[in-house]
């Protein structure tokens, strides 16, 4: 196993249940497996039951050399996500999409690369029962300047303001994708709508796992956290004040919001679309809204959706929506639409036209195109393998 990539997972710490070591391969730059090599790798997977997902130790020519980084589609402070072509795969091979943190000699690059680690191994958790609407990661890749998660690429950002009848579907996909996460004892706590991609199939397909945590089976204290992190406007009341909690239920809260914000437009606790929570007076002011349990400003649902998202988005613990899999079975999902609305203030609601998706994904539901633009434009873009000298020696460490 090459140096590099040993002492990486050797040096990373973590509180999930250990899982079988995979097999680093490592082809340098121009280098081809030789039968013994691709024959073992073979048998590695197959030992391991995920024939396409591996972790690699590889030269930023070899990153380069495999992948056309075609354009961004996403960043944050974490690091960037880029559309990516496979260059040796023939021209008809579908793109795929990667997330990328660059490596360098500093605390903050070191926990990006180890957080970018801990989010592959919940995802590779799920290998033997994967659920089709988790991201899939096919590999972990590992550079002198780079740290790569492979996986499957989607072209489009889940849609809000959508009819009741067209958001059905895509509700009762999520509400299963998540228990699943739940019954391999992994929360995501980040569940938000620019968190949801749809695929070429029109398959919802949750992502992002940064904040997730994996925990052992059998453990009295299983799914129990103070942590506080997260999206505040998704943030359920006990998470958001950092006590301790059960982090399925604060999963519930937060796939609430997400699911009204998709059928309205904005949250249950925004008075309007152009509300900003930007500091900590104006989340004090959203926070107190989220213990209230009601719903504010104007919206139109049906009564048997109402019904639902309070019972989700509950504040108290004790009476809130339990699981997911419960959730499944509210009438809801048994029942037509009501031709009854609930109208606040006698104010006629108007269902926004769906929103033109700016080709990055840094717009969020609640924030306008514009000002995402703008962010954009404010923005430098990232080096990737394909623009940085590829034959340049760069020195660096693994901690």
């Amino acid at each position: 196993m090459p140096l590099l990539a040993q002492s990486f997972i050797d040096s990373t710490p973590s509180s999930s249940p250990k899982t079988p070591r995979r097999q680093v391969v490592d082809y340098g730059a121009g280098a081809s497996p030789s039968p013994r090599t691709k024959e073992r790798a073979k048998r590695i997977a197959g030992e391991e039951g995920a024939g396409r997902e591996s972790i690699f130790s590889w030269s930023d020519q070899t990153l380069a050399e495999r992948f056309q980084f075609v354009e961004e589609i996403g960043y944050g402070n974490w690091g960037s996500v880029w559309k990516v072509q496979p260059k040796l795969a023939g021209p008809d091979a579908p793109a795929q999409s990667v997330k990328l943190v660059h490596r360098s000699k500093n605390p903050t690059s070191s926990a990006r690369v180890r957080a970018l680690w801990t989010e592959f191994k919940c995802i590779r958790a799920l290998r033997t029962d994967p659920h089709p609407n988790l991201i899939h990661f096919h590999s972990f890749i590992i550079s002198p300047s780079y740290a790569i998660c492979l996986m499957d690429f989607h072209p489009r950002l889940m849609p809000v303001a959508l009819p009741e009848s067209r958001a059905k579907p895509y509700f009762v996909q999520l509400l299963s994708a998540v228990q699943h996460l739940h019954s391999h004892g992994i929360a995501h706590n980040d569940i938000k709508p620019s968190n949801i991609l749809l695929s070429a199939e029109n398959r919802p397909v949750l992502i992002d796992f940064g904040f997730a945590q994996q925990y052992e089976e059998g453990k009295p204290d299983r799914f129990l956290s103070s942590l506080s992190w997260g999206t505040p406007e998704y943030l359920s009341p006990e998470r958001a004040k950092g006590a301790l909690h059960d982090e399925r239920l604060s999963d519930v809260f937060a796939l609430g919001v997400t699911m009204y914000e998709i059928v309205v437009g904005r949250t249950p606790f925004e008075k309007s679309e152009d509300e900003n929570f930007l500091n900590r007076e104006q989340l004090e002011v959203y926070y107190n809204r989220t213990l209230t349990g009601q719903f504010y400003g104007d919206y139109i649902i049906s009564t048997e959706f109402e019904a639902l998202i309070h019972h989700m988005v509950e504040p108290s613990i004790e009476l809130r929506m339990p699981s997911c899999g419960a959730a499944l079975k509210h009438r809801f999902f048994d029942l037509p639409p009501s031709p009854f609305a609930n109208i606040r203030n006698s104010v006629l609601y108007t269902t926004p036209t769906k929103p033109t998706f700016a080709k990055s994904l840094v717009q969020t539901p609640s924030s306008s195109a514009k000002k995402a633009n703008r962010s954009v434009a404010q923005t430098p873009k990232q080096q990737t393998p394909a623009s940085s000298s590829a034959k340049k020696k760069k020195q660096f460490i693994i901690y």
